[in-house]
């Protein structure tokens, strides 16, 4: 392990150090959600093709200008995400995996961990502009990056962490402003604020607060030196300008860039294709302010007190703040009230499915401030009880903070359709549902796995920690030496590195079964309560992921989710016509199977929008009949314009009144799934035909187990889809 110089390592460098490893050791490395996935597309694109349109994906499929995929996203993050990619895809040329993806995804989910970080360096040097003391900035920084709603967030490919950093950029840039009258601080402060526009155009609405403050200083400032009103206003002009100028520059390219995607200069200011006025004006009769804030701060399920409890001491430290401070401290409350104000007027002000108040998370900073006005170094008794109570409340975040860390909120969604809860989350855990690349859960031998390069990140916490913790108790920070600073930052960020290419990106496919391995444990503790819906989630998810128990999952699966009772059809010849392009092809598959039967597998090469397409023989059918189709899939790597595809055909026996039902159409990487689907014929039919194979697409497909079954009618309706559980 590193030595670090005990007394010559700046605190900065500690902070970022130490926060950085303890959310890389969290982030989840997989994307989740359809507007993560979009925003990654675009990188993805701009690196393998330098163009901004993207391949159609199932989540996102908004058409631009020539009829092109393109994302409604500004494009602040997506320009960030690039050099991570480039990153992954340099690792995926030493570390080939079945789908670079994998890697690419991997590395782009390092952004937040570091974003993050360095967001909580910069909270620690506001605290300290501020005038609070060490200790005091830094505690605050400890609580707010630990046991706040920023931590969760840290592991995700949100845009949470972005908007925080830049407006703490912002609002420390401005606060160094109003101390040195210094330009560079201005233009800083202008190219902070503008890159939060930039990255999501309704933050701009801080503009005209940081306009005022920076007015203020200067009005101030020249008044103290008895400057004539048309050089006050000069100055005025000369700084509004210079702080306006990046972020005017920076609107004009995200002007372009809606050019080329829509076809004017105002689509997708706003990340949506419309203009901003007109989105606007169209979503405002939705919104429901009185139910937003009573829904924020008062319900358990989005109250921003309950996912970050300390910041509920922020709403007295106010207070003192603002008689201490009265500009500082009011230009903490312009932000907070334009951040939040938008957000209640939102018709999604609870931040969709997300963990707690997705869209406050950049608002706690601020609160986490006022929080150090509430300790008074005169009044020790007081300074205690405030101490106390701030301590216990930064535990019970802790805890809270270490579910969201953990778990899933996608998985929560799946399993259950709804929007994650604190309760709800909670529940998941303590049946073993982690989402994690460190930490692994095993159904034999010893029952937790932590992934080697979590060891090491666990005790480079604890060195850095124990570090931090000295300066703590000196009540000051150490005499830094910048060089040996910087020496200890490029030389931990260099064996971090290379313990994680050799701890996570190496070995990534066997990560990938670990996290299958800890879904089919919480399937079995979900199982052996007797919560069978959400166990047949969980086994499903296994397979997802890759499980070492695939074949244990998959009966587990076909016990739990019965097929429809039935006459079962024999399919004879499922291959009865091929149709295929080369240099597509068709097989049987002996290894890679879930039934250990073998599998039917169609492949073509990469880059190559191909069709190998197999028909069964002709299957007699009766004629408003209920029959399901039933299929374990698995693909790989399908990028191509189309999917891999399942269908079923039917007519009258002489090509006549034909009909094409599409059973499945899957792309890109995901593990065995078992497909059931029911239909019923037309009046006028009288056979079927089982279509399956790769439809102007590249990859490869497995299909395996297919089940054709006459449903009886006799019988209950069967179940050809998995419903949502219910959660009492």
């Amino acid at each position: 392990m590193i030595s670090m110089p005990s007394r010559r390592v700046s605190t900065v460098v500690l902070l970022f150090l130490f926060f950085f490893s303890i959310y890389t050791f969290a982030m989840s490395g997989w994307i989740q959600y359809g507007d993560e996935m979009e925003k990654y597309r675009v990188a993805q694109s701009m690196v393998e093709r330098g163009d901004f349109s993207f391949r159609p994906t199932a989540q996102r499929n908004v058409i631009g200008a020539g009829g092109r995929t393109v994302s409604g996203y500004e494009l602040g993050q997506i320009l960030l995400e690039v050099p991570f990619y480039a990153l992954g895809k340099l690792a995926y040329t030493f570390f080939p995996v079945p789908d670079s993806n994998w890697l690419t995804m991997l590395a782009v989910g390092l952004m937040n961990p570091f974003v993050t970080a360095l967001a909580m360096v910069v909270f620690f040097k506001i605290a300290e502009t501020l005038g609070l003391s060490f200790r005091i900035a830094l505690g605050l920084t400890c609580a707010l990056g630990l046991a706040t709603i920023v931590f969760p967030y840290s592991r995700s490919f949100t845009r949470e962490p972005l908007l925080t950093l830049l407006l703490l950029l912002s609002l420390f840039t401005a606060l160094r402003f109003g101390k040195t009258r210094a330009n560079r601080w201005l233009l800083l402060m202008g190219l902070a604020t503008g890159y939060l526009t930039f990255t999501k155009f309704i933050h701009g609405v801080v503009i005209p607060i940081f306009m005022l403050y920076l007015i203020a200083v200067i009005w101030q400032s020249e008044h103290r030196r008895g400057a004539r009103r048309a050089q006050v206003a000069l100055a005025m002009l000369k700084g509004v300008s210079v702080y306006l100028l990046p972020g005017m520059i920076l609107l004009a390219i995200q002007s372009i860039y809606s050019l080329m995607r829509f076809g004017t200069f105002t689509s997708g200011l706003a990340g949506v294709p419309d203009d901003p006025l007109t989105w606007i004006a169209y979503l405002l009769p939705f919104g429901k302010p009185l139910e937003a804030i009573v829904g924020l701060l008062l319900l358990p399920e989005k109250s921003v007190f309950l996912y970050s409890p300390p910041i509920v001491l922020g709403l007295i430290g106010w207070w003192r703040w603002f008689q201490a401070q009265r500009r500082d401290a009011l230009l903490i409350f312009f932000l907070i009230l334009v951040e939040f104000v938008p957000v209640i007027l939102r018709y999604d002000w609870d931040g969709g499915t997300w963990w707690g108040p997705r869209y406050l998370v950049q608002l706690t900073p601020l609160l986490m401030l006022s929080v150090g006005f509430l300790f008074d170094p005169n009044n020790h008794r007081a300074h205690r009880r405030w101490a106390i109570t701030f301590a216990i409340l930064c535990v019970l975040g802790l805890l809270i903070q270490s579910v969201g860390a953990l778990v899933s909120d996608r998985d929560y969604l799946d399993v259950t359709g709804k929007g994650s809860t604190l309760a709800g989350q909670i529940d998941f855990l303590l049946r073993g549902a982690i989402d994690s690349l460190m930490i692994a859960l095993s159904p034999d031998g010893f029952p937790v796995r932590v992934n080697p390069f979590g060891v090491w990140l666990i005790a480079m916490v604890i060195v850095i920690g124990w570090r931090i913790a000295a300066q703590w108790r000196n009540e000051r920070a150490d005499a830094a030496s910048w060089k040996i600073s910087g020496l200890v930052l490029g030389g931990i960020l260099f064996v971090e590195g290379f313990g994680f290419l050799a701890g996570i990106v190496a070995p990534y496919p066997q990560i990938i079964a670990a996290k299958g391995d800890t879904q089919y444990v919480a399937a079995n503790n979900f199982l052996a309560e007797g919560k069978s819906c959400q166990a047949l989630a969980f086994y499903g998810k296994s397979l997802e992921r890759d499980t070492n128990l695939s074949r244990q999952a998959a009966r587990q699966i076909e016990k739990l989710w019965a097929p429809a009772l039935g006459k079962s059809i024999t399919l004879g010849n499922p291959a009865l016509w091929i149709e295929e392009e080369s240099p597509a092809s068709f097989e049987q598959d002996s290894e890679t199977t879930i039934t250990g039967k073998g599998s039917f597998r169609f492949s073509a090469p990469p880059l190559q929008n191909v069709s190998i397409v197999i028909t069964s023989e002709p299957l007699p059918a009766a004629p408003d009949a209920g029959y399901e189709l039933s299929v374990w899939t698995k693909s790989q790597a399908i990028y191509g314009s189309g999917f891999g595809t399942i269908a079923i055909f039917e007519d009258d026996g002489n090509w006549n009144f034909g009909r094409t039902t599409d059973i499945l159409s899957v792309d890109e990487t995901r593990g065995w799934a078992l497909v059931r689907r029911s239909i019923t014929t037309l009046p006028t039919t009288r056979r079927l035909f089982i279509k399956m194979g790769l439809f102007k697409t590249y990859g490869t497909f497995w299909v395996d187990d297919v089940q054709l079954t006459k449903v009886d009618p006799n019988s209950p309706a069967p179940r050809t889809e998995r419903p949502p559980c219910e959660i009492r």
